[in-house]
């Protein structure tokens, strides 16, 4: 009796060990489509026309484009001054700057403004921005843009402290 619950038991925690092993396998694909996402949506290069502020910039073959996702103070502010400079300084300075649109976001915002993912020589703008300390606030156009924090390559800790700062300011996830 003994023996054949054993072998009863060595059957489930084999097929146990299988469905796990599955899981962890399917848990890792997605997360690595997750965490690539972005660096793989086709990209046009553009050309600057001129700097906006911290998340936006006016490009010559699409016009005035709002980066996706992030938000920087507004430039009648010391911090928000700081962050259109340094914005600024990343893309006159670059050789090549890209866009890729979001397949799960809208192309453009109800300003009409073009709403993409920026690349300044082949590195994510909105990353660099985030590394800097200049995003006050994430904005996901309706909660369709693919975000994944360790793509982008921000810290941990400052993204939670954003999303706490979303707790108290619910505003910061309506439209704009």
């Amino acid at each position: 009796m003994i023996v054949q619950n054993y072998k009863t038991l060595s059957k489930y925690t084999k097929q146990l060990r299988i469905l796990v092993v599955f899981i962890v396998l399917l848990a890792g694909l997605y997360t690595w489509y997750q965490s690539t996402y972005i660096h793989h949506l086709p990209r046009t290069v553009v050309t600057l026309n001129r700097c906006v502020d911290g998340d936006t910039a006016n490009f010559k073959e699409v016009g005035t484009t709002r980066f996706l996702m992030i938000d920087t103070p507004e430039t009648d502010t010391d911090l928000g001054q700081e962050a259109s400079n340094f914005t600024c300084n990343l893309l006159t300075k670059a050789t090549i700057i890209e866009i890729a649109y979001d397949d799960h976001a809208n192309r453009t915002d109800r300003f009409d403004r073009t709403l993409a993912w920026i690349f300044v020589d082949g590195q994510l703008l909105q990353a660099k921005i985030g590394q800097a300390g200049y995003i006050s606030r994430f904005f996901d156009y309706r909660g369709r843009a693919t975000f994944n924090v360790n793509e982008v390559g921000l810290n941990q800790d400052y993204v939670n402290e954003v999303y706490s700062s979303l707790k108290k300011d619910n505003s910061a996830w309506q439209g704009q």
